[in-house]
């Protein structure tokens, strides 16, 4: 039911409200330029990548606006191109900054991006490793198989087969949302299948150069579906697939009592659920109505997150308290699995944050940090007192820094069967803090075992217990209802 004050916000295409996706074969619509809005691309129920070149046969050096080619530029249209940083700014982000123009052999970014590329890392950036959606239109110039680029107007598609013809059953997501909710309460999405969302602000001027988790100095990364002030919303089987959005699902704006159940998450642009928000100042709120609490995320499936913005966290908390994340198998991702808290060492000292019982308890992850570095299965951020983190499953975790990050200060409850008191400063990033952080991770909380013998019994009951339960959707995505909305155009390359 709806309760004033409350907003419900289905986005219109072409004047109508839609409760199912819309596919118009034609050009897109004149209020927003393909080059704008398609990151991701599905057809014939296959994930398309947008074309990427690699840029070390340009030899790049910087410049003030950019970058100064000493190799030959290839001749290629640069009017939609994307430069991409993986792992170069900082190694858990990757940002992204529009090419302006080139001029020559000169490659001149977009100047509010570089600007706040030039801020994130201190001193001029280094040259880009990848650059995307470069565009030479056909018959001149060929796409490799499988891949698509896109001018002002069009999207062109080389299909994955020498002799095949246009991608049957294609989308591409013109909106960025695809419900909001502000103020909702006593309701519940059940089996529902959200489809076909986008995120434009990497195409913007002003670029995408995060701080972590898809945060940016412009404000928190946006949900396809997202429900703000929510209290006592339930998210039930429902799927999300084929998103080009920031995360599938946000809830925040001191949202209370929502759960996010048996629900279903695969081929994402960006992560799954983002909870709560990292403003600094709310986190200090000390009135109940203002925290972001009683969260619920359980027995839900993950796989394959942060497939184009590859920072972003499957499941992402930031400031919140009494929050459960539990029984949920994530897997093949392109950063942190389940990322909880925010503020470093912000609120170490001084007046403390709302961030307070939270558990993160058989979890199941799998193939994690395959695109970026310095993340983790389960990353955690800021003094969160009588929170733990137990019995959790990790395989794979493929990011050469940190396995599993542990920053808890100030007297927090043991991580049981994860970790215990000990005298070892577990926070070495804010030096002169030792005597309010007593964590270890070392031989007596860490066994090894190699890999032609079994698991001990007591470990084998940990990895027999995570993951998802079984309840729910699942990952083939079996939602009754699809919500979502999209306009597409294709030509052979």
């Amino acid at each position: 039911m709806l309760q004033p004050p409350c907003t419900l916000t289905v986005p219109a295409s072409r004047g109508a409200l839609h409760a199912a996706v819309e596919r118009v074969a034609s050009q897109l619509s004149s209020a927003a330029s393909a080059a704008d809005v398609v990151v991701c691309l599905k057809g014939g129920g296959l994930r398309a990548p947008r074309a990427t070149a690699r840029t070390e046969a340009w030899n790049l050096s910087t410049t003030a606006e950019g970058y100064s080619a000493r190799g030959v530029v290839p001749g290629l249209e640069w009017a939609a191109a994307e430069l991409r940083w993986p792992s170069q700014v900082q190694n858990w982000i990757e940002p992204r900054c529009a090419v302006d123009r080139v001029a020559g052999r000169r490659v001149i970014v977009s100047r509010p991006c570089w600007a706040a590329l030039t801020a994130r890392k201190g001193g001029p950036p280094p040259a880009p490793l990848l650059v995307e959606n470069l565009l030479r239109p056909p018959p001149a110039g060929k796409l490799q198989r499988g891949q698509f680029a896109c001018s002002d107007r069009h999207v062109f598609y080389r299909p994955r087969e020498p002799y095949g013809g246009p991608p049957r059953d294609a989308w591409a997501p013109l909106h960025e949302a695809i419900l909001q909710a502000e103020g909702l309460a006593n309701h519940s999405f059940q089996r529902l299948a959200f489809s076909h969302a986008t995120w434009r602000q990497p195409s913007t001027p002003e670029g995408y150069v995060p701080t972590q988790s898809l945060v940016t100095p412009l404000g928190e990364p946006p949900g396809a579906v997202s429900l703000g002030r929510a209290r006592g919303v339930a998210v039930d089987g429902c799927s999300f697939a084929n998103l080009g959005s920031a995360y599938a699902l946000s809830v925040g704006g001191a949202s209370q009592q929502v759960s996010v159940v048996g629900s279903s998450f695969t081929s994402l642009a960006g992560g799954a659920v983002k909870l709560g928000n990292v403003d600094d100042e709310r986190a200090l709120a000390t009135s109940p109505e203002r925290m972001d609490s009683a969260f619920r995320v359980v027995d839900n499936t993950i796989r394959l997150a942060a497939l184009e913005l590859r920072g972003a966290a499957a499941i992402f908390a930031g400031y919140v308290r009494d929050t459960t994340i539990s029984h949920n198998s994530v897997a093949e991702t392109g950063y942190t699995a389940i990322s909880l808290g925010w503020g470093w060492g912000t609120h170490v000292l001084g007046r403390q944050t709302f961030m307070r019982n939270n558990h993160v308890v058989s979890n199941r992850m799998e193939r994690v940090v395959s695109a970026l570095n310095d993340g983790g299965c389960i990353y955690t951020l800021g003094p969160q007192p009588n929170s733990t983190v137990s019995l959790n499953y990790c395989e794979a975790d493929r990011a050469p820094v940190v396995a599993v990050s542990l920053v808890w200060c100030r007297g927090e409850a043991p991580l049981r069967n994860n970790c215990a008191p000990a005298e070892a400063n577990c926070s070495l990033a804010y030096p002169g803090l030792a005597a309010d952080c007593h964590c270890a991770v070392d031989k007596a909380t860490v066994v090894s075992v190699p890999a032609h013998e079994a698991w001990p019994a007591e470990a084998q009951a940990v990895v027999d217990a995570a993951g998802a339960r079984g309840r729910g959707v699942g990952l083939g995505g079996l939602g009754k209802t699809r919500v979502g909305l999209a306009q597409y155009d294709f030509f052979l390359a």
